[in-house]
């Protein structure tokens, strides 16, 4: 039996939990909207943690050759928050695994406010970030 693995890198874990249909741009939140969905529905599927581009990063209008254009920056910044979520979960990078063991994961290890500041940092969603809140959305 063939396995159904998606990549996701490691700080998108957190934006999928938080998402209430905000986005860069309207392709944008109709892809990562479809990435929770799918996630959520087929229980064959599982996650590979990475800290690079991933398929919610295809629909970004930042995104140049796999790597994060928003400013000078933002490639190492948005890399460096997956390698804080990695560290965090104590992960590896390319690690695979169900949602629903890394959301619960996420729940254990990411759960102070200190915890979230360390890794989304001045990230422009915390506002509307449910996750980020206290209220999120997915498992």
């Amino acid at each position: 039996m063939r396995k159904n693995i998606i990549t996701i890198r490691a700080h998108h874990l957190l934006c999928m939990l938080g998402f209430q249909g905000y986005g860069y741009n309207e392709a944008f939140t109709a892809n990562l909207k479809k990435i929770i969905e799918y996630i959520g529905k087929d229980n064959s599927t599982e996650i590979r943690i990475v800290d690079t581009g991933d398929i919610i990063c295809l629909a970004c209008p930042h995104n140049r050759n796999r790597l994060c254009q928003k400013n000078e920056n933002s490639a190492r910044e948005i890399q460096n928050m997956d390698l804080k979520v990695l560290k965090k979960l104590d992960l590896e990078n390319k690690t695979i695994i169900k949602p629903k063991d890394v959301f619960s994961l996420i729940d254990e290890k990411i759960k102070t406010p200190k915890d979230k500041r360390d890794i989304c940092g001045n990230c422009e969603w915390q506002d509307k970030c449910l996750w980020h809140i206290g209220k999120r959305q997915m498992y």
